[in-house]
């Protein structure tokens, strides 16, 4: 068997015979997403997008990799707010 999520209207007009299968799956059905703001913010600005992970925990998708929190500022393409160093030496003769 196959458990396939429709909306509630659907499941009724299918109940009176008034659609298909395939029109009440054709309608679509409803998906929500919760995650902590203040988790995704975090992997946001170390420039990942946030997303839930295969077991339904929260992971960072990163340009590199999935991440548990934040993008690994190292990593090639990493867009994190990170602040330029600028080291060098003067030589005066």
């Amino acid at each position: 068997g196959v458990i396939v999520p429709v909306f509630t209207t659907a499941v009724q007009a299918l109940v009176a015979n008034q659609k298909t299968i395939q029109e009440a799956v054709d309608e679509g059905f409803e998906l929500g997403l919760e995650i902590d703001n203040v988790e995704c913010n975090s992997c946001v600005e170390s420039g990942g997008k946030c997303g839930v992970n295969d077991t339904g925990g929260f992971s960072c998708f990163c340009l590199d990799q999935a991440y548990a929190a934040v993008c690994n500022a190292t990593a090639p393409g990493a867009q994190g707010k990170q602040k330029e160093i600028a080291i060098g030496n003067i030589s005066l003769l």
